[in-house]
């Protein structure tokens, strides 16, 4: 398979680097057994505050056209902890559809062989439909062994973008975010780095056998804190997580593993 590499931004002295697009879906035929294990997934729907919507937690699947899910769900700045189950329909041509009792009716394309599944999902209703765009990676990709702490561990780069509400005095406000930051984790449950432009920062966290874990963030120097939701992927290569603090906006992260 061929990637091009795509430079996203630098600071640190190191660039982020994300797969760009030519990659292929999985030689067909495809069947329902190609999706079987344990997949880390994250779903979108960014609008203005009163729509945003960010789901990112782990999917099981038998390989036989049923799965379950563990998600942290953020909407318009609400963060719930949810589960759900549902079935799943995969197609000759690798494609297929979810249908489970949190967002029913997801189309899916399925990539490179099943480690990859790029998915998405529109929601009719009033006043007005959602679309949610999303990705799953499997999570592990050949080691069986389950998460800890040391499953994060080395120099990573994320992206964190989204919607985010506050107010500056009497102004309230409700805008659009992105933010570039690179953080060096001990696998000892410990972490440091900055964003690109902006303070620094000291994490703690914790990661569970089943490779979801949370973080608590403090900025140097700041008067407040930062938390998170994620689950890691690919063998600790990737991480996708949702910020979690009540009222903050829907803002999602993806951070991936770099080798330096």
């Amino acid at each position: 398979m061929k990637t091009t590499m795509l430079a996203i931004g630098c600071g640190l002295g190191v660039c982020l680097l994300l797969g760009a697009a030519n990659t292929a879906a999985a030689p067909g035929p495809c069947s329902n057994s190609i999706l079987k294990g344990g997949y880390a997934f994250l779903y979108r729907n960014v609008g203005p505050l009163s729509s945003g919507v960010i789901q990112m937690g782990r999917l099981d699947s038998d390989g036989s056209g049923k799965f379950t899910e563990v998600f942290t769900s953020n909407q318009a700045g609400v963060t719930t902890h949810q589960t759900s189950t549902g079935t799943y329909t995969v197609n000759p041509d690798c494609s297929g559809t979810f249908v489970d009792t949190a967002i029913p009716g997801t189309q899916f394309v399925i990539l490179d062989a099943g480690d990859r599944v790029a998915t998405v999902t529109t929601q009719f209703g009033v006043p007005a439909s959602k679309t949610y765009t999303g990705q799953m990676q499997r999570i592990s990709l050949g080691n069986s062994t389950p998460c800890s702490d040391a499953s994060l561990k080395g120099v990573f780069f994320s992206v964190e973008d989204g919607v985010r509400a506050g107010n500056f005095g009497d102004i309230v406000f409700d805008v659009s975010v992105g933010n570039l930051t690179a953080f060096v984790a001990d696998g000892a449950g410990s972490a440091v780095g900055r964003g690109i432009g902006t303070t620094e920062f000291s994490d703690v966290y914790t990661v569970n056998p089943d490779c979801t874990g949370s973080y608590d963030r403090r900025f140097v120097g700041g008067t407040f804190d930062e938390h998170a939701d994620f689950v890691i992927s690919g063998d600790g290569r990737m991480v996708y997580g949702v910020i979690t603090d009540a009222g903050s906006g829907a803002v999602q992260i993806v951070a991936q593993k770099q080798d330096l």
